[in-house]
């Protein structure tokens, strides 16, 4: 929805259809930073009853719009639409997260070095470079380090 935020400043850009959009998601991840200390059977809890209903008031508003246009905003909302049953999962368990921005950092390392995974001379190096991979970044994952012995 951020993309399809008119860029022109002031009342008209609030009023757009794609801040609508973006305001609510907002809501969300203000509510989750607040709810953040929780234990994660209360921030289910409290999941379901403060974000339940903004999340039932954003699939309406999203349910209001027509999204055949091919626009960012039409883009965007086909997206949210196809995703729904995913969206809504981390309303399940106070152990899930609202984003996937931990999954994304995690791996980036990996991007960043695709390209020299393609020069190994064997396969049984590449099999034997991903599992000492994931292997590290697993250990990073979890506060262990690899470099002691």
């Amino acid at each position: 929805m951020f993309e399809a935020i008119p860029k022109t400043k002031g009342a008209s850009a609030k009023t757009s259809p794609a801040y609508i959009g973006y305001a609510y998601c907002e809501q969300l991840f203000q509510f989750e930073k607040n709810l953040k200390d929780l234990k994660p059977e209360e921030l289910q809890k409290q999941r379901l009853e403060r974000e339940r209903p903004v999340l039932d008031a954003f699939w309406k508003w999203i349910n209001g719009k027509d999204a055949f246009d091919g626009s960012k905003l039409a883009k965007a909302i086909n997206y949210a639409e196809n995703q729904r049953p995913y969206m809504e999962n981390y309303l399940q368990n106070g152990r899930c997260s609202i984003s996937n921005n931990a999954a994304e950092r995690a791996v980036k390392s990996y991007v960043m070095r695709r390209k020299n995974f393609l020069f190994h001379v064997a396969i049984k190096c590449a099999r034997a470079s991903a599992v000492v991979y994931t292997l590290t970044e697993t250990a990073k994952a979890n506060g262990v380090s690899t470099w002691k012995q």
